[in-house]
């Protein structure tokens, strides 16, 4: 299709594309937009975000490197979270 788009049908094209965007960058903001509604609703209104951007993927950026005491403070973090309960412990108390 490329090779047979005359150059009018290019810029209708490009026309289109600015009043319909479409395209991998218009779906990674339309998950930007549910991450960040589901954070939103989970943190206390202090701590809600509302730029967008702080969800959208970003591909191709030098991102931080953890050193191995954040790694290892993650991994505890974990793992004490998934500490099975002791014995005749419940995490909920069905029959309240």
């Amino acid at each position: 299709m490329l090779r047979s788009l005359t150059a009018k049908q290019f810029y209708e094209w490009v026309a289109y594309n600015e009043l319909e965007p479409f395209g991998e960058w218009r779906d990674d903001y339309r998950a930007a937009s549910i991450a960040q509604m589901i954070y939103n609703v989970a943190v206390e209104k202090q701590y809600r975000k509302n730029d967008i951007g702080q969800f959208v993927l970003k591909f191709g950026e030098q991102t931080r490197r953890q050193t191995p005491e954040q790694q290892k403070a993650l991994f505890m973090l974990m793992v004490g979270a998934h500490k099975p309960l002791p014995p005749g412990e419940r995490a909920i108390d069905v029959d309240g």
